[in-house]
């Protein structure tokens, strides 16, 4: 059975234990590193914040990137921006990723959210390339109510002659 990489949530059982996982290419997320700056400030806005926040979130991104910086290596970096809060944070972290390379998501992987806030076309990921980055979420639930949960982005590198086929660039447990 092959995944589709959209994001929708696939149910296994483990005995006891009910797994619910997710796969979403990061082709679907906007890139912080690429995207121009007004597709960060709407995507901001669509997240939850106010016009002035987003705009000025999103220049300090264009600043750091044109101003000789190095890119930024990990999403967390984003919470030590001035005017990010913990809640936007949270609902602005999965729909963005540093590894696409893309200036703009490929709708087909993009989530709702993000389609809504950089009008972009809805389209189907059936048949469609997910890249060689993927968010794997996958949530554990035990009897007696304990859940445990992992987020990873890995890097899916095929290769011949027994190296690792991925490369870990995320970790969240």
């Amino acid at each position: 059975k092959r995944w589709i990489a959209d994001g929708r949530v696939v149910s296994l059982r483990m005995d006891d234990t009910q797994l619910l996982v997710s796969i979403r290419s990061e082709r679907g997320k906007l890139d912080l590193n690429s995207a121009p700056v007004a597709d960060i400030s709407r995507l901001l806005q669509a997240c939850g914040a106010a016009k002035n926040q987003a705009s000025g979130i999103a220049q300090m991104l264009e600043s750091q990137r044109n101003g000789g910086q190095s890119p930024l290596r990990v999403v967390e970096e984003v919470r030590q921006l001035p005017g990010m809060s913990q809640a936007l944070y949270a609902r602005l972290l999965p729909e963005i990723t540093l590894w696409s390379g893309l200036d703009r998501p490929d709708p087909a992987f993009a989530s709702a959210l993000l389609r809504r806030a950089l009008n972009l076309p809805n389209q189907s990921a059936v048949g469609a390339d997910p890249g060689e980055v993927l968010a794997i979420d996958t949530r554990a639930e035990r009897p007696g109510g304990v859940t445990a949960l992992l987020q990873t982005t890995v890097l899916l590198s095929p290769s011949e002659g027994g190296a690792q086929p991925y490369r870990v660039l995320r970790w969240q447990e």
